[in-house]
């Protein structure tokens, strides 16, 4: 992926891994990206004005991580300029409805 900071695919020897005390702004999709990572902190970080899901757990299998002491601030929503900008990622319409169970990647969040 093309975001500030990915830990990827690292399985479970990431004991020693860190991104602590650090400060991203301006990212136009993410932060912290923890994908197929096991044991990895994420610690004390600052994150402003930063377009779609900030502290990211890529597949959802990612375990014992810890994820304490930061900070999102102004994230917004991915819009379609941002997306199809190149990096070959593409944005269906979006609109809300009571049958929507999880936030599409339109959404912004500041953890996920």
């Amino acid at each position: 992926g093309r975001y500030p900071f990915h830990f990827h695919l690292l399985g479970n020897n990431c004991d020693d891994c860190y991104f602590k005390e650090n400060s991203i702004h301006r990212s136009y999709y993410r932060c912290i990206s923890i994908h197929g990572t096991h044991g990895a902190t994420v610690s004390e970080n600052v994150a402003y004005d930063v377009t779609g899901y900030c502290y990211y757990l890529e597949d959802g299998v990612e375990e014992d991580n810890e994820i304490s002491f930061n900070l999102a601030a102004h994230i917004h929503p991915v819009s379609n300029i941002i997306a199809n900008a190149g990096g070959g990622q593409q944005i269906n319409p979006f609109s809300q409805s009571r049958d929507l169970i999880l936030p599409a990647d339109v959404t912004a969040s500041g953890f996920y």
